[in-house]
């Protein structure tokens, strides 16, 4: 039996197939490139955590397409949050080194979001 999706915790966000997960953060991509989208900062710093996950995945699409959405949630993000801010200076380390990624598109988004 699957879990509920809506009864997901971070901790199960392995059951997910790969390709359900790149789809999924490539569809909140394309909704926020949109500048008229509403996102409150209480929505978007979860869903960063989650983004942040897929940094080091070895599928270079996960990388990317996460690298990208969490410089768009960023975005939605008071600069006074600290809770974010420190999410922020956990990635910077693995942010930098992806800089240097093996694929360029993942490149390109990392020096996006930074």
């Amino acid at each position: 039996m699957r879990p509920d999706p809506r009864e997901l915790c971070p901790c199960h966000v392995q059951m997910l197939r790969p390709r359900a997960v790149l789809d999924t953060m490539e569809g909140l991509c394309w909704m926020l490139r949109k500048p008229k989208v509403p996102l409150m900062g209480h929505i978007a710093i979860p869903l960063a955590l989650q983004a942040r996950m897929f940094f080091e995945d070895e599928n270079s699409g996960l990388r990317q397409t996460s690298m990208e959405l969490f410089g768009h949630l960023s975005k939605f993000v008071s600069k006074k949050s600290s809770l974010f801010r420190a999410e922020v200076e956990k990635s910077m380390g693995t942010l930098l080194i992806h800089l240097q990624d093996r694929n360029p598109q993942v490149t390109q988004d990392t020096w996006w979001t930074t």
